[in-house]
């Protein structure tokens, strides 16, 4: 029998009518509860073969499975609806793999930060039968390439955390340009994903800024509160992002910027909070990683919160995505597993 794991709320017993429940190496399912009074939800947990491996970012890949990285274990990983995971090593040792994309060539795309001797500045992409191939961007120092999204123009694009600077980079890993802001300014570029206005928008927590970039590589600046960190399109056609200055600090935040710029603030009142990303949901609602409470939270358009605890504690929940099976899938760092909820 699949385990029942109760938190806050009373507990809901599981659907499981052939008695095994969900299959997967290390997997356990729980039904939690709501902070706030909502319907419960069911979370099933996956370990990740490779210990301490610090699952990091994630992603729907184009096959149906959910991709996601591995900081620490330098591999990339492959789980599929059922929950069976796959790892693929990273042919450059110590790459610091970010963050994950579906790309428009029917493969995924990550971004390499590297660290030691190691931090090559690399743009990796991994085909559905894990296939790696890395591709240097820049060399003379570091540029720390992080967020990573398929842009409208059939190209990747990239925030560089340490250069001050958005890539890009084609499928076929050639043509990179390199599109720098403004001399003596502080830059953290950070997140960045596909506007519905056929331009790319991007955190930058350097600034305080909400960032929009089109394919020509204009660079236009919106300032927030606070440290924007995980950015995605909502349900109302906006751009949504967690405002998050560290765990548990106050005027924490979830927000949203229309693609004129008017932006508006929710914000998270309970205490220790600390929001990490920000996903759409298939139920009209987005959905969001807090590590700081070791919980998924849910946000309406209207800006109702309702929050879950994660079964296993401590787990550091970081990054969210939707997968194609409708569920909601999430990297714990570290409870070294892949999370499932649904929603």
């Amino acid at each position: 029998m699949a385990a029942i794991l109760a938190f806050g709320c009373e507990a809901t017993p599981i659907h499981d009518p052939g008695g095994g429940g969900p299959q997967a190496t290390g997997g356990s399912t729980g039904t939690g509860g709501w902070v706030t009074a909502a319907p419960s939800c069911q979370f099933t947990e996956f370990t990740v073969p490779t210990g301490g491996c610090n699952p990091h970012a994630i992603t729907r890949g184009p096959d149906g499975n959910v991709w996601f990285t591995e900081w620490a274990g330098n591999k990339i990983g492959r789980v599929t609806p059922s929950g069976s995971i796959t790892e693929f090593r990273i042919p450059v040792s110590q790459s610091g793999a970010e963050n994950i994309t579906a790309g428009p060539d029917g493969n995924v795309w990550f971004s390499e930060w590297g660290f030691g001797l190691n931090a090559d500045n690399n743009v990796g992409r991994v085909t559905p039968t894990g296939e790696i191939t890395e591709f240097p961007i820049y060399s003379g120092g570091q540029i720390w390439p992080f967020g990573i999204t398929a842009g409208p123009d059939g190209n990747l694009w990239f925030t560089e955390l340490a250069a001050g600077a958005i890539g890009r980079i084609s499928p076929a890993g050639k043509n990179v340009m390199q599109f720098r802001f403004p001399e003596g300014e502080f830059h953290e570029a950070y997140d960045i994903t596909a506007g519905p206005d056929g331009n790319l928008w991007f955190t930058d927590f350097g600034s305080n800024t909400i960032g929009r970039v089109t394919t020509a590589g204009e660079i236009t600046q919106f300032p927030v509160t606070m440290g924007p960190g995980g950015i995605v399109v909502g349900p109302d056609g906006a751009l949504w992002f967690v405002e998050s200055d560290g765990d548990g600090m106050p005027g924490q935040a979830i927000a949203r910027i229309t693609t004129d710029g008017t932006i508006s603030q929710f914000p998270l009142l309970d205490a220790g909070t600390g929001p990490s990303d920000i996903a759409t949901g298939p139920d009209g609602n987005l959905w969001f990683s807090d590590n700081g409470r070791n919980e998924i939270g849910r946000i309406s358009p209207d800006g109702t919160v309702a929050r879950c605890q994660i079964p296993t504690p401590d787990s550091m929940p970081e990054r969210i995505a939707l997968g194609a099976d409708g569920n909601l899938w999430f990297t714990e760092w570290q409870g070294n597993k892949i999370g499932r909820v649904k929603p």
